[in-house]
């Protein structure tokens, strides 16, 4: 499934799942020898929110959260069934994120709180003709 352009491999985690997951991720996500993809999704139950997410990367390394994910998180455990709701919590290494779905024009979800202000952070490191910016949204990303 994708978002925006962002390809994963959905795992439903309430059932067995492999013990290395980002050996898993790894050869799955290999575009030559595997089914090829940016990673895998594991939605698995939580004891906080309607559900948890891990993913990892292609290269096997776990990822705090991907708003793309997250949103076809939503899409899948509405249209699979999992749940009536509209409104769901989603347990992340990022934080509790708030989903929408948008159920009439074919299950859409919005990553509610997603870019709040506290949430973003810059740090600037800065050389000769040089600046680079470390920002965080949900994930970190060093801009240059």
């Amino acid at each position: 499934m994708q978002g925006a352009g962002n390809d994963y491999i959905y795992l439903n985690g309430f059932e067995k799942l492999p013990a290395d997951l980002s050996a898993l991720s790894r050869r799955m996500s290999d575009r030559h020898f595997g089914i090829g993809a940016d990673g895998i999704v594991v939605i698995m139950p939580s004891d906080h929110c309607d559900f948890r997410m891990r993913m990892f990367n292609a290269d096997g390394t776990e990822a705090e959260m991907c708003g793309n994910a997250s949103r076809c998180i939503g899409k899948y455990v509405y249209d699979k069934g999992l749940t009536s709701k509209t409104q769901l919590t989603l347990e992340t290494l990022a934080g509790i994120k708030h989903l929408i779905l948008d159920v009439k024009n074919g299950t859409q979800a919005l990553v509610g709180e997603f870019f709040s202000p506290s949430s973003i952070v810059f740090l600037v490191i800065g050389g000769e003709g040089t600046t680079f910016k470390l920002v965080k949204f949900s994930n970190k990303y060093f801009i240059g």
